[in-house]
């Protein structure tokens, strides 16, 4: 008699409670050699049942003992413990997929739709096949490993085409193109769909006690805010320890006044000696300040005064002149310093010497969004 034959004839008794050594100690019955034969016992399946590639249950009827039925149940589909990959559905006591097999390619470089179990493809194969809908999928949209990807985007497939469903945190489509995704930092997208930080110069004049460069940069974030403008921005100013090309982000991405034109294409070309166009836009887009203390305007055109600005910053980014910062910015009657000129194609300072306060020497600032 065999193994299974008897277990059933045990169970019909109420003898067989599904312990090896049980079964063993019956001297006149076949032995379990394994806890796994002994499982298989309990369950009721045959050990000549269907392997994860058969197409058919182990038995004539939907229900084997201790694990449910095997007709529909995905986890025991065909016979006991027999687990469907991912995405199909046990149908007949096969697992089925009703759209598309990806991945677990066979031997002979196909993939067998509705292969049953985790089993799949593991005769040469190179994974668990999955069941997917590529009309949905985002990572196998239209077709299988053709996934959905968008810069700082999260995506969708839809009628097996890739859109973007939202944005990530801190970022938006700008220039509304979907092929570079959410391009921009979501305080840099101008009017114009230009993706840029922002520069001005102040509307404002101060003396050269600006309070460090801490007080500089708040007296940029003020107007900045005066004007709804977003996003952080700091002063191109230096001091004895920090400037520009120390102390800002330098962005990736082009920097023009708040009317959109364009300045430097990044922090890089900023920095190279020249620029694309004179900082001569305050904050809401008005003419800035003039001043009188450096002279008269002979380029682009004659004027009898210019847009001087606080500086002490070398184009490349750095300090100019130690002795030109006005005791770092914090004392407007002690020294002098060096001014930028605001309809310049630098940044280079232009004027020297001078005094840090009184009437005659008050300058604007270079704000620059971070």
């Amino acid at each position: 008699m065999s193994a299974v034959r008897t277990s059933f004839a045990l169970l019909a008794l109420g003898l067989c409670v599904g312990a090896c050594a049980a079964l063993q100690g019956l001297d006149k019955l076949e032995k379990c050699e394994t806890d796994e034969e002994c499982g298989l016992l309990e369950g009721g399946s045959s050990t000549d049942g269907p392997t994860s590639s058969d197409d058919g249950p182990s038995s004539d009827t939907s229900t084997e003992a201790g694990c449910g039925d095997v007709m529909t149940d995905p986890n025991n589909c065909g016979r006991c413990g027999n687990v469907c990959a991912t995405g199909f559905a046990c149908t007949g006591g096969a697992c089925t997929c009703a759209k598309t097999t990806c991945g677990g390619a066979k031997a002979d470089g196909g993939a067998e739709a509705g292969e049953a179990g985790t089993e799949a493809g593991t005769d040469g194969g190179t994974g668990e096949l999955t069941c997917v809908d590529p009309q949905t999928d985002v990572t196998n949209c239209g077709g299988c490993d053709k996934a959905c990807v968008f810069a700082n985007a999260v995506p969708k497939c839809v009628a097996a085409q890739c859109e973007m469903a939202s944005c990530a945190a801190g970022f938006v489509d700008c220039d509304g193109l979907p092929a570079n995704g959410c391009e921009c930092p979501s305080d840099s997208c101008l009017t114009g769909k230009l993706c840029a930080k922002r520069v001005f110069t102040t509307s404002l004049k101060y003396d050269g006690n600006l309070g460090g460069l801490a007080g500089a940069d708040a007296k940029c974030q003020a107007r900045a805010v005066a004007a709804a403008l977003p996003g952080t921005y700091k002063a191109w100013l230096s001091d004895s320890a920090a400037s520009p090309s120390t102390r800002f982000a330098k962005a990736t991405i082009p920097y023009r006044l708040v009317d959109g034109t364009l300045v430097a294409n990044n922090f890089t070309d900023l920095t190279d000696g020249s620029i694309a166009a004179g900082l001569d836009k305050t904050e809401s887009g008005g003419a800035p300040p003039r001043t009188t203390f450096c002279g008269a305007q002979t380029a682009p055109v004659a004027a009898p005064d210019r847009i001087m600005v606080w500086a002490s910053t070398a184009a490349n980014g750095t300090l100019s002149a130690s002795q030109g910062t006005c005791t770092n910015w914090t004392d407007a009657a002690v020294g002098g310093s060096q001014w930028a000129d605001g309809v310049k194609l630098a940044l280079t300072p232009t004027c020297f010497g001078g005094s840090c306060g009184g009437a005659t020497f008050m300058a604007p600032l270079f704000c620059f969004q971070q």
